[in-house]
C-alpha cells in the first residue's frame, strides 16, 4: 500500500476529473508523476481493505501497453478508512469520445481503439491463470494523450458486488447489458469467453454509437439475455455504410454458446484485416478519414492490399516477402511494401515478423516513429518466446520509452534474452549488474554476462569486458587480456575499443608505448565523432 503522505491530490473544481459509481477522480502527483486518484472504499473495514489490496496486486504486475498502469493503492486518510487507486492519468474514455459535442471520432479511429484493446486481452487471457476482466465497456476503456486505448477497473465489479455496503453509488445499469447470459446464473464463475462476450457488446455500441438495449429495465435484460435475444442492427446515421462483416464478427462474439465465442487471438486478426485487407473499410477509411490516430497511419494503399494474397500464403511467406523489400533484394528497397506483408505474417502469429514490426516502429521506417506500438509489437513476439524482442523490450523499459521506466522490468526482460544465448541481451544485462540497476550490484556477475557476449563476437561486449581488465572489477586486474578484448572489438569498428586501444598504446598499458598506433586508433574512433580522441589528437 502507498504511503499516506506520498500522493497529493487537488481537491478543487479544477482538479476533478469525474465521478461515477466508484466515487470521485481527483488529479494529483505521485512520485513527480501526474496521476488520476480514484475513490474506490469508503469507510473500508478490514475485509474490504484485504479485497482490494489482493485485487490490486494482479492489477499492478500487468506492465503492458493496453492496460492503465495502477501504481497502487492509497489510504486517503490515516487510518485507512477510504481507500483509494493511484492510476496512470488519461485525457478521456472511448465512452466519453462516443458521445462528445466534438461528433463521433472516424470509423478508423475506433476500429483501432478496440484493436488495441483486444491487443490487452490477448495478453492477459495468455497468463497462467488467466486474468478475466469480466466488466468490459466502452466506460473502461480510457484514452491516453497519445491516443492509444486502454483497459482500465481491474476486478472493481467484484470488489464492489462484495462491499456494496461501503460504496458510495453503484454502476450504471447499462453494465448488465454488457454481461453474457451465463454470468446470471446461480455460482457462475468467469472464463474467458466472458470477456468475448462483453467485447461484442462493446464493439456494437462502439461502431453504431448505439448502448446495448438502450432505456430497457435491466431486470427484463437479464430474462431476454437469458433466452437468446440481443441487440438488433441499428439504421441510424452513424450504422450507415458499416459493412455487414462487422455485424456478422459481432454476432460471433455474442454467441449464446460460450464454446462459440472467439477467442481474441481470432479477434485480434480479424480487427486487422479490417484495418488493412477489407476493400469496403478501405473505402470508407479514404473519405476523409482525418481523425484516425498517428499509430497506424502508414502509406499503404488499398491497391497495394488488394494485390496480397492473404490466403495463399503462409506466414513465413510473407515474412520472407517482406524481408525482400525491407533490405532490396533484387527489388526497390520500400519500407512500405515491406510493412505490409510483416503486419499480415505478424496477424498471423509469426514471431520474427512480429519482432521486426516493433523495430520498423521504434526506428520509424515505414510508419510514423512510435514507441508504445513499437512495445506492443515487441510484446507480441516475446510472448512466442523471441529473444531479440525479449531485449529490445528490456531496452523499452530501461529508457521509459512507450512504457513507464521500470529497471527491474528491464533486467526481468534482459535476463530472458541472455538466458537464450542473445549477445546484446547478456551485454545489457552485464550492464545492470555493473551498476547496480534493477539488481544488486555485482561485479562478478557482471563479467560473467558480459563475456558470454564478448565471446558470441558481440562488439560492445568485448569492449566492456576489456574495460573490466583494465580496471580490474570483478576480475584480477590485467592490462595484456584488456588491450586483447580491446583490440576484438576496435577491429569490429567499435568505437569505444578503438579509443581505448588507442589509449592503451599511447601509455604503454599492456603493450609497447607506441604513438602511431595510437594515433592510428585514435582516428577510428574521432571519425565516429568520439570527443576524447579528437581531443587526444589534438595534443599528440
Amino acid at each position: 500500500m502507498i504511503a499516506a503522505t506520498a500522493v497529493r491530490i487537488t481537491e478543487s473544481r479544477d482538479g476533478l476529473l469525474g465521478s461515477g459509481g466508484f466515487g470521485a477522480v481527483y488529479r494529483g502527483t505521485y512520485q513527480g508523476h501526474a496521476v488520476a486518484v480514484k475513490t474506490v472504499l469508503n469507510n473500508a473495514n478490514d475485509r474490504d481493505r484485504s479485497l482490494l489490496t489482493s485485487e490490486a496486486q494482479i492489477w499492478t504486475r500487468l506492465h503492458r501497453p493496453g492496460i492503465v498502469t495502477l501504481w497502487g493503492v492509497w489510504p486517503r486518510d490515516p487510518l485507512a478508512r477510504d481507500l483509494c487507486l493511484v492510476l496512470e492519468i488519461c485525457k478521456s474514455s472511448v465512452y466519453h469520445e462516443l458521445y462528445s459535442d466534438a461528433g463521433l471520432p472516424r470509423l478508423k479511429q475506433r476500429i483501432e481503439w478496440m484493436l488495441h484493446i483486444s491487443g490487452a486481452f490477448e495478453y492477459l487471457h495468455s497468463l497462467s491463470p488467466p486474468v478475466i476482466h469480466a466488466d468490459l465497456k466502452p466506460d473502461n476503456i480510457l484514452i491516453d494523450n497519445n491516443n492509444n486505448a486502454k483497459l482500465t477497473d481491474f476486478g472493481l465489479s467484484r470488489i464492489q458486488k462484495s462491499c456494496y455496503s461501503s460504496m458510495k453509488s453503484v454502476p450504471r445499469h447499462g453494465a448488465v447489458a454488457f454481461a453474457p447470459p451465463e454470468s446470471f446464473d446461480r455460482g457462475y464463475i468467469p472464463t474467458t469467453a466472458h470477456d468475448s462476450y462483453c467485447f461484442g457488446m462493446t464493439l456494437f455500441e462502439v461502431l453504431y454509437r448505439e448502448p446495448p438495449f438502450f432505456g430497457e429495465n435491466p431486470d427484463g435484460i437479464k430474462d431476454w439475455v437469458r433466452d437468446g435475444d440481443r441487440p438488433t442492427l441499428p439504421t441510424n446515421q452513424d450504422a450507415l455504410g458499416i459493412p455487414k462483416i462487422c455485424w456478422n464478427f459481432i454476432q460471433q462474439c455474442w454467441h449464446q454458446d460460450p464454446t462459440q465465442r472467439p477467442d481474441f487471438s481470432v479477434i485480434s486478426a480479424t480487427l486487422f484485416d479490417w484495418l488493412y485487407s477489407n476493400q469496403e473499410l478501405a473505402a470508407l477509411f479514404a473519405v476523409g478519414d482525418t481523425f484516425s490516430s498517428k499509430p497506424f497511419d502508414s502509406d499503404i494503399t488499398s491497391s497495394t492490399l488488394a494485390n496480397l494474397s492473404l490466403s495463399e500464403s503462409t506466414p513465413k511467406d510473407l515474412y520472407e516477402q517482406g524481408l525482400t523489400h525491407y533490405k532490396g533484394n533484387g527489388v526497390n528497397q520500400d519500407y512500405n511494401s515491406a510493412i505490409s506483408f510483416f503486419l499480415q505474417a505478424g496477424n498471423k502469429g509469426y514471431a520474427d515478423a512480429q519482432a521486426i514490426l516493433g523495430d520498423m516502429y521504434h526506428e520509424g521506417k515505414g510508419v510514423i516513429q512510435d514507441d508504445k506500438l513499437a512495445v506492443e509489437w515487441y510484446f507480441k513476439a516475446t510472448e512466442q518466446g523471441n529473444a531479440e524482442a525479449q531485449n529490445n523490450l528490456g531496452d523499452k523499459y530501461f529508457c521509459g520509452k512507450g512504457v513507464l521506466q521500470d529497471d527491474k522490468l528491464a533486467v526481468e526482460w534482459f535476463s530472458k534474452a541472455a538466458e537464450q544465448g542473445n549477445a546484446a541481451g547478456q551485454r545489457r544485462l552485464a550492464f545492470m549488474y555493473f551498476h547496480g540497476r534493477g539488481v544488486l550490484q555485482d561485479d562478478k556477475l557482471a563479467v560473467q554476462w558480459c563475456r558470454k557476449a564478448a565471446e558470441q563476437g558481440d562488439a560492445a561486449g568485448q569492449a566492456n569486458l576489456g574495460g573490466m581488465y583494465e580496471d580490474g572489477r570483478g576480475v584480477l586486474q590485467d592490462f595484456k587480456l584488456a588491450v586483447q578484448w580491446y583490440h576484438k572489438a576496435a577491429l569490429q569498428g567499435n568505437a569505444s575499443g578503438q579509443v581505448n586501444l588507442g589509449f592503451m598504446y599511447e601509455n604503454g598499458r599492456g603493450v609497447l608505448q607506441n604513438g602511431e598506433l595510437a594515433v592510428h586508433w585514435y582516428l577510428k574512433a574521432a571519425e565516429q565523432g568520439d570527443e576524447y580522441a579528437t581531443y587526444r589528437l589534438e595534443t599528440l
